[in-house]
């Protein structure tokens, strides 16, 4: 069982590693700089929103993981040997700093969102 546990932790690491590597690829990254440089139309800000919250889900998803990997830590310890501590502190530490980047993953979900709501609100008319 434990097997399988650290087997699928694994498979879930590769694919949001592929993912995020695709996500960052310069062809994708330069096409959004591309897009928000010419966005002068309704029709194109409304082409940048969806891009955004796209990247605001993958940010959730990542954020999700390192906070399941959070969990995994704190629940760690390492196995007493003679004279060692049988709690682990480098787990603890290891927590911690997944936590940080789950929150930091989940701040820039919140601010991809906040900029994608930004487009379409420059894509609404506005009255006189």
């Amino acid at each position: 069982m434990r097997l399988m546990q650290i087997v699928g932790l694994l498979l879930v690491g590769v694919v949001l590693g592929a993912s995020l590597v695709w996500l960052a690829t310069p062809s994708r990254t330069a096409d959004l700089e591309r897009r928000i440089e010419r966005a002068d139309r309704p029709t194109d800000h409304l082409a940048i929103a969806p891009i955004l919250l796209t990247k605001a889900k993958e940010h959730e998803i990542a954020a999700a993981f390192h906070r399941g990997l959070a969990t995994r830590y704190a629940q760690r310890s390492v196995p007493a040997e003679a004279g060692q501590q049988a709690a682990g502190p480098e787990y603890a530490e290891m927590a911690a700093h997944c936590l940080r980047i789950a929150e930091g993953l989940e701040k820039a979900a919140s601010e991809s969102r906040a900029l994608a709501h930004g487009h379409e609100r420059l894509a609404t008319p506005r009255g006189p």
